[in-house]
This record gives C-alpha cells, sequence and structure tokens, in this order.
C-alpha cells in the first residue's frame, strides 16, 4: 500500500507534522481515487488542455469544485477531496493510479488557492511523475525550495498568469507606493488583461511577503 502512494505533494513546511497522521491521509487519499470510476484516457497533452481550462475558468471567476472536477475527469485525470487530518497540512496530491494520474485536495484556504494547488500537481504530473522521479516526501525530508516544487510552482504561476503579461502588469509605475495604492493599480492593470484582480493580487503578496493587505479577498471555495 504504501508503495502504491508514492506521488508529489504541496503542503505547508511551517506547520507541525505527525508521519501517521501523514501516511494515513496519503492512505485514505490513494484509497479514494483507486475506487474512482474514470471513463477517459490519459495522454501526455491531457496535462496541458486540463490546467489552460482551469486557468482560464478561475481568471474568469467561473471556477466551482464540479467545473474543476469535469475538466480533469475530462482529460483523463482523477480528482478527489479527503479533509484534512490533524498535523497533516497537505493542500493537494498527486499519485498515478493505474494508467491514470490522480490529484486530491483538502480544501484549504479559498477557490483561487484551490486552483493553484492543483495546478501545482498538475505540472508534477506534468514534468514528474511521467519521467519516474515520484517520491513521498513525509517528515523532514519536504521543502517548498525543493527543484521540483520551485518547477511546479512555476507551472502553476505561468498558466495562471503568462510572464509577459505579469510583467506588463508589473512594470504599471505609480507615484505613491503605499502597499494599498499599488495593489489597487494592480489590480485594474490584471482586468484589462483578463486575469482575475483576486489572483494577480495573491501573485503579488506571495511575491513581496507583503500580506498585511486585505483588500480582494479571494472567493470562498463553493
Amino acid at each position: 500500500m504504501e508503495s502504491n502512494t508514492v506521488g508529489f505533494f504541496k503542503r505547508s513546511d511551517k506547520l507541525k507534522i505527525d508521519e501517521v497522521n501523514m501516511r494515513t491521509w496519503l492512505l485514505l487519499a490513494w484509497s479514494e481515487a483507486a475506487k474512482s470510476d474514470i471513463y477517459k484516457s490519459y495522454s501526455p497533452d491531457s496535462c496541458l488542455l486540463a490546467a489552460t481550462d482551469i486557468a482560464k475558468a478561475a481568471n474568469e471567476n467561473t471556477l466551482t469544485v464540479t467545473g474543476l472536477k469535469d475538466i480533469l475527469n475530462n482529460n483523463g485525470i482523477i480528482f478527489c477531496h479527503i479533509p484534512q487530518l490533524d498535523s497533516a497540512p497537505i493542500y493537494a496530491y498527486s499519485v498515478m493510479v493505474g494508467e491514470n494520474p490522480a490529484i486530491v485536495v483538502t480544501y484549504r484556504h479559498n477557490m483561487d488557492k484551490l486552483a493553484f494547488y492543483v495546478l501545482h500537481e498538475i505540472g508534477h504530473i506534468r514534468q514528474h511523475l511521467n519521467s519516474g522521479k515520484s517520491y513521498i516526501s513525509v517528515e523532514n525530508d519536504y521543502s517548498s525550495q525543493s527543484p521540483e516544487e520551485k518547477e511546479a510552482d512555476e507551472f502553476a504561476n505561468n498558466i495562471l498568469i503568462p510572464p509577459a503579461v505579469w510583467k506588463s502588469i508589473m512594470s504599471v509605475g505609480s507615484k505613491n507606493l503605499t502597499p494599498y495604492t499599488i495593489v489597487h493599480i494592480i489590480a485594474a492593470e490584471a482586468k484589462k488583461r483578463g486575469i482575475s484582480p483576486t489572483i494577480a493580487i495573491s501573485r503579488y503578496k506571495h511575491d513581496t511577503r507583503c500580506y498585511a493587505v486585505r483588500s480582494y479577498r479571494s472567493p470562498k471555495i463553493s
């Protein structure tokens, strides 16, 4: 059973970890994914197709859990939800189940972050699972700064906001350098370019570590 759960996941590297609960959650997630009925075959092109559709819906603020599952299933990717266990702060997890990849989530945070976590796992599926570089990080060996995690983050960021678009959004100047003014400018520029203001502001807050600004809250998971 433990060899079946070998895969990738995104989790907090700051919160307390209980190894037993981590492994229990992964076994529950794999078991739930293995029970899923999926009728679409998976191909190497499926990841990019699914990721593009998810990013489009997220930027249009039309993405829901049902829509997320439909997009993934239609591209041969299993999607499941398993509630979080104590001291097992996993956001999302990807693993191969037979011929189909699976993504299992815990519904932490909000819809924008859920979209990011799923896209992060699609990045793992596309760049790591298919290359045979699977591994399972449970306790001290996980790092959000590992090459694989950085690559998956970059994939998710670039699908949600293409690099050229992000550069153009951030190139708009302002004489007022207060964070409150800056986020309003970023939001307006993002909207002009077809990017969700809340997704752009989340990216800005993450990149600058400026989390105190309360404007532009992301939608709740629906």
